[in-house]
């Protein structure tokens, strides 16, 4: 199932997910041996320039189909099975999102609620999606040196208004000593380690 799913074969992912289901193995363990594992290996063929964002989208909407199999047959609603919910934009200036993009997928992948809101995005918006869906954290990305203002005023309006959920940051001109000077509580540089920073900061 994992070699299926790097290989973006739908149709062999789905047909060894029932037979493995058929075979009595556990829905979590599917989850975390084989379709996390692929995902994982998604993650740095992308990095590595071996695979790019088309096939990255295609590997999240596999597994996410997927991952409404498994949840019915835990006999639940899928949500219940995120490992976190998270809100994803690019900061209000800025309407560049193929950073933003990955990291989304590759999240999804990795079994987190994704709540993408898009590019050019208020703080006020950020705070408000933020609340609106207790996400346990927001990601904002900034690709311009001009635009990385508006993370600084993102984390000041999460203050603000009490928003207690994770601030996590990245992008082209973005750097980890950055978002410490601004008050934030993690730096990525690309999807692969934007799935690793959430689950270290989220402890999951």
């Amino acid at each position: 199932m994992t070699e299926a799913l790097v290989a973006l074969d739908r149709d062999n992912v789905l047909n060894y997910l029932e037979k493995s289901l058929s075979a009595g193995i556990n829905p979590e363990t599917i989850i975390s041996d084989s379709l996390s594992v692929g995902m994982d290996s998604i993650g740095r063929l992308f990095d590595n320039g071996k695979l790019f964002l088309p096939q990255v989208l295609l590997a999240s909407q596999i597994m996410d189909e997927a991952m409404e199999i498994l949840s019915k047959k835990m006999n639940t609603e899928g949500s219940d099975h995120y490992r976190a919910i998270i809100v994803m934009g690019t900061v209000s200036g800025d309407i560049h999102d193929i950073g933003k993009n990955v990291c989304c997928a590759m999240l999804r992948g990795a079994r987190y609620k994704v709540i993408d809101i898009g590019n050019d995005v208020s703080p006020e918006d950020f705070v408000r999606y933020a609340t609106e869906n207790s996400a346990d954290a927001i990601g904002a990305s900034s690709l311009m040196t001009t635009t990385l203002v508006a993370q600084k005023k993102l984390v000041e309006t999460m203050d603000e208004f009490g928003c207690k959920a994770l601030k996590l940051f990245g992008g082209a001109p973005c750097t980890e000593e950055w978002v410490n000077s601004i008050g934030g509580d993690g730096y990525s540089s690309n999807g692969h380690d934007m799935v690793l920073l959430v689950n270290k900061v989220l402890k999951k």
